[in-house]
């Protein structure tokens, strides 16, 4: 049997305060224990050699202290020779004015208009009428007499009294294709007309005495589907154009008035605001006034051909009335 010597238990001494910053062992301090014991020396060691080549540090970088910079030297320095840089934290008031900065951005910047379902309607009436369609035999109907597709048609214009190409082939509600774009390819061209009017003249040989449009020889429908797939990327075109140009002018426009420009583009072109020689209805949207004036509306868009056309895309911009 093992004899357990006594003990005499006492209260233990409160522990000592935490010592401060300035309280903390000095490297002598270590190198003295060090001495006492030769791994913890090793260990002290290796740690030494290490710190010696960390500089201090924050979150905007290290920096080397102002007079080795001054000399150009940047040699890692001696434990001690910098202090301790700790984390830089940007203040709260920074950091919030920094957000409302942002949301005020977003909120400043314009909303993109896009057409309305009535100015979608209207532009493929404009385009393409069913009344039109069903007595030019362009359309392609069901049992029911509902059109399911659109043939490839050639549509003519008035020159000098007389009447001439437009210099292409008009697909669904007025997508034009000329042999240029055909041979360039532009925006898929290639395979539309290979599709639907293959082998196809761009200009055709005979025009009618009256000017009416009539069905490519040989061709087949574009279906319905296609024909609004195609209208609405045609129309997307004209709105991103008309967009960039309210943003570059600071111009808000109605609605009604978005749609009447537009219909307006997609007929004239989208690149019209930008050309040198047509200043008439960019110098009157980027000048802002007179939108409520019906008279000096109808002034600018009868400016342009197709005047019934103009004529209701003028009163619609001004009075807010789509055609019936």
């Amino acid at each position: 049997m093992v004899d357990i010597p006594e003990t005499t238990l006492t209260a233990q001494e409160p522990p000592e305060p935490m010592p401060s910053r300035g309280d903390l062992p000095s490297w002598e301090d270590f190198g003295k224990l060090a001495d006492e014991t030769d791994v913890l020396s090793d260990v002290l060691n290796a740690i030494g050699n290490v710190l010696k080549w960390i500089p201090p540090f924050s979150l905007t970088g290290c920096t080397y202290p102002p007079e080795e910079e001054a000399k150009g030297e940047t040699t890692p320095p001696k434990p001690g020779d910098w202090d301790f840089v700790g984390p830089v934290v940007p203040e709260m008031g920074a950091m919030v004015e920094e957000e409302e900065t942002v949301e005020e951005v977003e909120e400043n910047k314009p909303e993109e208009m896009t057409t309305s379902n009535e100015g979608v309607d209207m532009i493929a009436e404009f385009e393409l009428s069913p009344g039109t369609m069903w007595a030019r035999g362009l359309g392609e109907y069901d049992s029911q007499g509902k059109p399911i597709g659109i043939y490839p048609h050639y549509v003519f214009k008035k020159e000098n009294n007389r009447f001439i190409s437009d210099g292409g082939i008009t697909f669904g509600y007025g997508h034009h294709i000329t042999q240029d774009s055909y041979n360039k390819n532009e925006n898929n061209a290639k395979a539309i007309v290979d599709k639907y009017a293959p082998g196809a003249l761009f200009i055709p040989s005979q025009i009618l005495s009256n000017g009416s449009s009539y069905r490519v020889p040989g061709s087949s429908y574009m279906p319905m589907d296609e024909v609004k797939a195609l209208l609405e990327r045609d129309l997307k075109k004209a709105e991103d154009k008309l967009n960039e140009f309210l943003d570059k002018h600071k111009l808000k426009l109605n609605q009604h008035q978005f749609d009447a420009m537009v219909s307006f583009l997609h007929n004239y072109g989208i690149y019209w605001l930008e050309r040198e020689d047509k200043e008439v209805m960019r110098t009157f949207l980027s000048g802002g006034k007179g939108f409520d004036d019906p008279q000096k509306v109808m002034d600018v868009f009868m400016e342009h051909d197709i005047k019934s056309r103009r004529k209701e895309e003028a009163k619609l911009f001004s009075s807010g009335k789509y055609p019936s």
